[in-house]
């Protein structure tokens, strides 16, 4: 199934059952074999989760005692909150520590990233700290910590999507779990930041390095292939410049009739995405606004990247709504100027659905 950035970051569904857990047990081996880590020492554990409800107790991750897990990553229903947990033994009965982060109100189907951390030398005594990311404007970061005043060592196998309790099995997993990682020290602040980092899914290449019927295929094989429209919109050419319109093709257009589209969307507006090209053009100084790439809708382009003919830079132009009459934003970076020569500039635009953000990065390139 596909996850976070898409087919490129595969998950594992749970449904909650007894029957629907990862572990590292082995029946022909003996069970300390099957341990990750040492419970007694320092060490950190982080998750993607995507629960698909949040009526139950449910575990991440976890590592088997006795009777007792050594440590629970998961969800506690009754406070409604990220939890990363040990018990202070390995008994039937016993107390819990926990560090707990509450679990934001759109929760359910969408992706969390979980981190906890044992460290057994922090100043004052051992201590959990929790970390979660939850993608939520409320509770977009949360971070919780309590000390730990006793341990034991939890030998057993390591589990994912259940954990052990009083001796049985229980706290099934409901949902998707991805990119789970263990380390057998505390892991930094800006590893949990890069950890957060999701792989992109791309959905489309046109190199324009050759093409059929008046089509450029797209190599990632999602059969999304631009048309090509106009007299001679697509040349081939040798360019030198190993470092930028690299290969044997590009696509050059007059500005008249020609252009390039696919006939159905790549990318939408609801979901974070990257778009990018490299733009020279015929001269640097024209008066003519020119289009380079542009997110239609039905009455109103999405977004759009230019060159402004006014300003003789490169424009960002973005509209609120799909109406005729809707306002657009346009920004104009004053910084990397337009280019005629060598490899032209190299344009991004980045949306990112989680901040709400959109920006655009003009980037000049020496010839």
């Amino acid at each position: 199934m596909p996850g976070q950035g898409g087919k490129a970051d595969p998950v594992a569904h749970f449904d909650g059952s007894a029957e629907a857990y990862l572990t590292t047990a082995d029946q022909e081996a003996p069970a300390e074999e099957a341990s990750v880590v040492d419970t007694l020492a320092s060490f950190s554990v982080s998750a993607w989760v995507k629960p698909a409800a949040l009526d139950r107790d449910m575990a991440v991750v976890s590592q088997d005692g006795a009777n007792e897990a050594g440590f629970v990553l998961g969800y506690d229903a009754a406070s409604h909150s990220w939890t990363f947990t040990t018990p202070d033994g390995d008994e039937v009965v016993t107390s819990r520590y926990a560090a707990k982060v509450p679990v934001g109100e759109s929760a359910v189907g969408t992706w969390a990233h979980l981190t906890g951390v044992f460290d057994a030398k922090a100043a004052g005594g051992p201590q959990l700290r929790l970390y979660v990311d939850d993608g939520d404007p409320a509770t977009a970061t949360g971070t919780a910590e309590t000390a730990r005043s006793t341990s034991w060592e939890a030998k057993g196998a390591f589990q994912i999507g259940r954990a052990k309790a009083a001796g049985d099995y229980g706290s099934g997993f409901t949902g998707d779990l991805s990119h789970i990682r263990v380390y057998n020290r505390p892991v930094a602040t800006d590893e949990i930041v890069e950890f957060q980092t999701v792989k992109p899914a791309r959905k489309a290449y046109w190199p324009f390095e050759s093409f059929g019927t008046g089509t450029v295929p797209n190599i990632e094989g999602t059969g999304v292939s631009l048309g090509l429209t106009g007299g001679t919109p697509y040349l081939r050419a040798d360019v030198r410049d190993p470092a930028a319109l690299s290969g044997n093709g590009h696509l050059e257009l007059d500005g008249t009739d020609d252009w390039a589209s696919t006939d159905a969307p790549v990318v939408g507006g609801d979901k974070s995405f990257t778009l990018s090209a490299r733009v020279r053009l015929t001269s640097a100084t024209s008066t003519a606004s020119q289009t380079v790439l542009s997110l239609p809708g039905q009455n109103a382009d999405r977004l759009a990247v230019r060159y402004d003919g006014k300003t003789q830079r490169w424009q960002l132009a973005i509209t609120e709504s799909d109406s005729a009459t809707a306002k657009a934003t346009e920004v104009v970076d004053h910084d990397a100027l337009p280019s005629a020569e060598g490899s032209g500039s190299h344009l991004t635009v980045v949306y990112d659905a989680v901040a709400g953000q959109i920006f655009s990065t003009p980037t000049a390139v020496t010839p």
